[in-house]
């Protein structure tokens, strides 16, 4: 039976119901007629799966999944909440075959809104702040930067509380009490998003000698070895220069890591890192194109591994670097493994603009095989909040930091919105993409490099931003 036909064997008589001949005829044929055109369309109808290529001559039924829809398809999910605010759409994606070539793959998809953050932690935070001017207190509070992982069976969580002191350099207003302007906020609950723990702030040790941007942000949250670790972004002073770099935390031991990369210079602003882990052993990956991978000890001494372009000593450029690193990487099915990126397109004029795609990577050949075009959502959710930076950011996004894999067609993903709002996502629909891509890249075993930059001007263009913003990539046709 068609998943998204209404259950045909519920259309029935009463058997305690008695028809005349007429009135039998009268009754029935409409049914009978329904029927009929439910089959004819259920026989006509396009695959809701099918992968689209360039081509009719490049057409291929991958494995029989045109033959059934997986977008309403949901077995024991690890979330129970209820789903609203859906939107089913078609996620259009690239897989790259080396140089230039691409297989276009798509499918439908539906993302819903599972849980929102705000207001009960934004409340329990307020109210670990000792307030004694009453509720005119400076502050601003936004909990965003979701970190969700599931962990001996509970949903665990991780969030960045903001108190946004960027907005006193435009303003005149007072601040009697400095306090750090970022922590991370961690709390448990079970997959009705009850509550199993308190929440409380971590006390992770920060440098204090910054106003603005000090202390810990945009946490991701991973396994390794059978604990759990917090991996965040934090400015600090080395050697007399100023440095934003990314940390570890042991949230089981409580101890902190430092990601050491000898004889490599870090930009004075290097984050978005994705983990993940491949046969018990720490891996980052440092960039999306070129790909670079990082391979880390216990200790966090890392080296670059798998490095096909050859400029391993080449720093991550912010400016048109645009797809980087979002949530960590967690396995699907060996070798292949799931992630969810961001693209920052930053123009000119110093606007940002931001998109959200699904990425997989062979972590056999590192090669990353599929970016998708951004992922949407309902615009109701994006219109929830205010865009906190507006001064440089003009449209509302999200912005994805973790997710939980529910089952092989179903992810629970941690994003905020504007800069404002911690939420949980559903991305369901994701079987069909992902097992088309298996297929292609058991198919075709692409070995050749992708051209330098096509991911960037990929992820870039499939944002459909105005060409005038369109920047660095503007005017790029692929």
């Amino acid at each position: 039976m068609h998943p998204n036909l209404p259950n045909l064997q519920r259309i029935q008589l009463s058997p305690h119901h008695v028809i005349p001949g007429r009135r039998f005829k009268r009754a029935v044929m409409p049914i009978l007629c329904v029927l009929m055109f439910v089959v004819l369309i259920v026989k006509d109808r396009p695959p809701a799966s099918a992968p689209e290529h360039h081509t009719k001559k490049n057409s291929e039924d991958i494995f029989g999944l045109a033959k059934k829809s997986f977008v309403d398809g949901i077995d024991e999910p690890t979330l129970n909440t209820p789903a609203t605010h859906k939107l089913i759409t078609t996620l259009r994606g690239s897989f790259f075959l080396g140089g230039n070539g691409q297989k276009i793959v798509s499918s439908q998809i539906k993302t819903s809104l599972l849980y929102t953050f705000y207001p009960d932690v934004t409340d329990s935070v307020r109210a670990m702040f000792p307030n004694v001017r009453g509720p005119n207190t400076p502050n601003q509070y936004f909990v965003i930067s979701p970190a969700i992982a599931f962990y001996k069976g509970e949903i665990w969580t991780l969030l960045r509380v903001w108190l946004n002191y960027e907005r006193l350099k435009d303003t005149k207003e007072k601040q009697y009490n400095v306090w750090q302007d970022n922590y991370l906020y961690m709390q448990r609950f079970n997959n009705e998003m009850n509550p199993t723990s308190y929440g409380s702030l971590l006390g992770i040790p920060v440098p204090k000698q910054y106003m603005r941007n000090a202390g810990t942000g945009d946490p991701r949250i991973f396994e390794f070895k059978g604990d759990l670790y917090a991996f965040y972004y934090m400015p600090m002073n080395v050697d007399g220069k100023e440095w934003g770099n990314m940390f570890m935390w042991n949230l089981n031991k409580n101890y902190a890591l430092k990601p050491q990369i000898p004889g490599f210079e870090m930009n004075k602003i290097d984050s978005n890192w994705s983990p993940f882990v491949k046969d018990d052993k720490l891996y980052f990956l440092y960039s999306y194109d070129p790909v670079r991978i990082l391979q880390c000890t216990d200790k966090a001494e890392c080296h670059f591994i798998g490095d096909a372009s050859g400029i391993s000593n080449a720093p991550f450029d912010w400016k048109h670097n645009c797809l980087r690193g979002g949530t960590p990487f967690q396995v699907y099915e060996y070798p292949y493994y799931i992630a969810i990126a961001h693209t920052r397109v930053l123009t000119r004029k110093g606007e940002s603009f931001y998109g959200v795609h699904l990425v997989i990577l062979n972590v056999d050949t590192f090669r990353v095989l599929y970016v998708s075009a951004p992922i949407k959502i309902h615009g109701s959710i994006l219109r929830s909040a205010s865009i906190v930076r507006n001064k440089y950011i003009k449209v509302p996004f999200f912005y994805p930091l973790s997710f939980i894999i529910e089952n092989k067609n179903s992810l629970a993903m941690g994003v905020h919105i504007n800069d404002h709002r911690a939420i949980i996502l559903r991305l369901n629909g994701i079987a069909p993409i992902i097992n088309t891509v298996i297929y292609l890249d058991k198919k075709y075993k692409p070995s050749t490099p992708i051209t330098t930059d096509l991911l960037h001007k990929y992820a870039t263009v499939s944002m459909e931003l105005p060409n005038e913003v369109r920047y660095p990539y503007k005017g790029i046709k692929l």
